[in-house]
């Protein structure tokens, strides 16, 4: 794949998996507060933990594809924004972000909201933020695989006449 069709597929990946990311690790992480907090762990725990994992499996391919570094800085960006949004200023941001209404739907925009909130409190939104947007920054993620890199040379090793090689390829039981 060439270089530009890479980043491009990576942009597109990256901006897809950044909300559908952040929409589903808040609504999973208040649906698990709500639900531990209510009970034990329970039946009641398994879909928002599953929806998380599915969240962070969608975040980790972003992180150890060789699409793009691309697939990782735009929800870098996202979850880094809101991390440092929640430290710099929490108050306002538990009353001024809220989730687009009538795009989830109320209920759901209203949970997701109060789990951007819990993940702000506890530290999570920085911590995905930094882990994408480390992954991002390594100079051989940006650089196209050589035809060395995946298993190709450009000109054939090949034994020299007088080399122990050469004259163990030429027994009759090799």
């Amino acid at each position: 794949m060439s270089g530009w069709g890479r980043h491009l597929l990576g942009t597109l990946y990256g901006l897809v998996v950044a909300p559908v990311a952040a929409a589903v690790v808040a609504y999973g992480a208040a649906t698990a507060g709500s639900a531990s907090a209510v009970s034990a762990v329970g039946r009641d725990d398994l879909l928002p933990i599953g929806l998380i994992t599915g969240a962070v499996l969608l975040l980790g391919i972003a992180v150890g594809s060789r699409i793009s570094p691309m697939a990782s800085l735009l929800p870098g960006l996202l979850f880094g924004a809101l991390g440092a949004l929640w430290v710099v200023a929490p108050g306002w941001f538990r009353t001024e972000v809220t989730w687009p209404r009538g795009w989830p739907g109320s209920v759901l925009a209203d949970r997701a909201e109060w789990g951007l909130a819990l993940m702000g409190a506890h530290g999570i939104l920085v911590a995905f933020g930094t882990l994408l947007l480390t992954a991002s920054v390594w100079p051989s993620r940006w650089r196209r695989r050589g035809r060395e890199e995946q298993g190709f040379l450009e000109e054939p090793l090949l034994p020299s006449e007088g080399s122990p090689e050469r004259a163990r390829s030429s027994l009759p039981w090799s």
